[in-house]
């Protein structure tokens, strides 16, 4: 029987949790890794709702886009609506997970889904996703210690560039310092100034690799004091991203795509800032809460952007950039994605030979409502 793992696993291969803002939580919420799981259900947020349905419809593993614990808890109050859901998921034996801003910045995650929904082709992304995962180390060893020093970094993992191992590269130069009476240094002598022919060793480190070859490179090092700069190399990554741009097939008026929206989306009420008196033919897209990305829509050549929670003062900063707004609501432009990921999830446990059910819990209701 498949391990909850082993389900954490497959949304790491499509929402990696690195892409997450740093300010996000995600991954395991409550439950255990080693649970084992047959039946997985699908909602948005996880509620005493969705808890409670998930185990009715006989899933072990509730995997929701909100994460259940975003804030740190100080204490478990049952009167707490966080604490309460916590409390019913460890009673009812759900292991709860959520894939939050890492799947709204994944390749085919929240934001594709709505674009394509929608019928936009040519899509890209608004904002690429820059992530480090490596680091530059720098140090500067004296001559004669290079192969040494080198070597230590080469045996802790420094050094690997895709197929290749054993990078590295170095130049000359000269150090100074002035050891105290207290210093033991390596070489000169203790309240003078010493002029040292130095190299300069730069290596490239994979992040979780760090600490290790940090280690490493100060016990082999033979100063007393090992002087070394870190460079974390940030890069963006494919088409990850928040947000996406598309083009229409072909062009419409702004009411034919209020329509259009309307139908895609399963929505009877819409939010409009800002008319576009051309017809629309380049439309942005952001998932549930998406306004701090209209001057990037604006940029990237967007006639009309589409997204949840708008604000009055976007709606005017919209009217200033010559850009119409469409807010459809945060939960509409967030819904679409289930469906999707719950076939692409589906697809990889088959590959894998898993035997787990996928299921997206229908009962789940935007908790708005126009009166």
């Amino acid at each position: 029987m498949p391990k909850a793992r082993k389900i954490l696993a497959l949304i790491e291969g499509l929402a990696p949790a690195n892409h997450a803002e740093s300010w996000d939580n995600v991954g395991l919420m409550v439950g255990s890794g080693e649970s084992n799981v047959t039946k997985i259900a699908l909602a948005l947020d996880p509620t005493l709702e969705t808890i409670q349905a998930a185990h009715e419809s006989g899933a072990q593993l509730l995997l929701t886009h909100h994460p259940l614990i975003f804030r740190p808890l100080k204490k478990i109050d049952l009167n707490d609506p966080i604490a309460a859901a916590i409390a019913l998921a460890l009673k009812l034996g759900i292991t709860v997970v959520s894939a939050h801003t890492n799947l709204d910045a994944a390749a085919g995650g929240v934001s594709w889904t709505l674009a394509r929904r929608l019928g936009l082709i040519d899509i890209s992304v608004l904002e690429e996703n820059r992530i480090s995962d490596h680091t530059k180390v720098t140090v500067f060893v004296p001559l004669g210690y290079e192969k040494e020093v080198r070597e230590a970094l080469f045996q802790a993992g420094a050094g690997q560039i895709g197929a290749y191992s054993g990078c590295s590269f170095s130049s000359r130069g000269e150090g100074t310092f002035t050891a105290s009476k207290e210093a033991s240094p390596f070489m000169g002598e203790a309240g003078q100034t010493e002029r040292v022919p130095e190299s300069r060793l730069e290596v490239l480190v994979e992040n979780r690799n760090l600490d290790i070859v940090i280690e490493a490179l100060i016990k082999a090092h033979p100063y007393e004091e090992v002087a070394y700069d870190l460079y974390p190399l940030v890069s963006p990554v494919g088409q990850s991203g928040m947000g996406c741009i598309g083009r229409l097939k072909n062009s419409i008026n702004i009411s034919n795509l209020l329509n259009l929206v309307k139908e895609k989306l399963e929505v009877k009420h819409l939010r409009l800032a800002g008319q576009s008196r051309e017809p629309v033919e380049y439309v942005a897209v952001m998932g549930g809460s998406g306004g701090q990305y209209m001057s990037q829509a604006k940029a990237k050549g967007a006639q009309v952007f589409i997204s949840g929670d708008l604000g009055y003062h976007q709606a005017r900063e919209a009217e200033t950039l010559g850009l119409a707004l469409i807010d459809a609501g945060h939960f509409a432009t967030e819904k679409p994605v289930l469906s999707d990921l719950a076939g692409r999830l589906t697809k990889q446990a088959q590959g894998e030979g898993l035997e787990v059910e996928f299921k997206i819990l229908t009962r789940e209701e935007d908790p708005w409502s126009i009166v």
